[in-house]
């Protein structure tokens, strides 16, 4: 079995972001895509390159982030994988889900390191180049 995957990268800038997502909106509608894979928590000004993120900061990502759940769910794709920040107490997280039409949300992994951004050097993809998507066992028959 085959599926179309759709890879996209969003604007951090928060105007042009919502022109990305009015962009990517036409193009899941014309395109047929099976699984759309999200930028890591995209719904929020990336704040990771702090050394420290205030709690403020870190409500409003997760309020942000809850907001723009519903515009995920009315996107023209069967799968889309997201991750959203999620504070438990005083911890702060960065959670990763799939979604699924009439099957909502399902928590694929949590982690609680955020990436040191001057030292991450991830290499851009061309189009119609693949990257292999890890996710547990469990997970894949979701997809699959």
């Amino acid at each position: 079995m085959k599926i179309k995957v759709t890879v996209c990268e969003l604007s951090n800038d928060r105007n042009q972001f919502a022109k990305d997502w009015q962009q990517l909106r036409g193009y899941l509608a014309n395109n047929k895509t099976d699984l759309l894979l999200l930028p890591e928590m995209p719904f929020y000004t990336w704040f990771v390159n702090n050394k420290q993120v205030s709690e403020k900061i870190q409500k409003r990502s997760v309020q942000e982030h809850q907001l723009w759940i519903k515009e995920v769910e009315k996107l023209e794709v069967k799968y889309v994988i997201y991750s959203a920040p999620e504070l438990a107490g005083r911890k702060f997280y960065n959670t990763a889900y799939i979604f699924q039409k009439g099957k909502g949300h399902q928590r694929i992994h949590t982690k609680a390191l955020f990436p040191e951004e001057p030292h991450l050097k991830i290499p851009s993809l061309r189009k119609g180049e693949c990257r292999y998507i890890i996710m547990p066992k469990s997970y894949r028959k979701v997809i699959y």
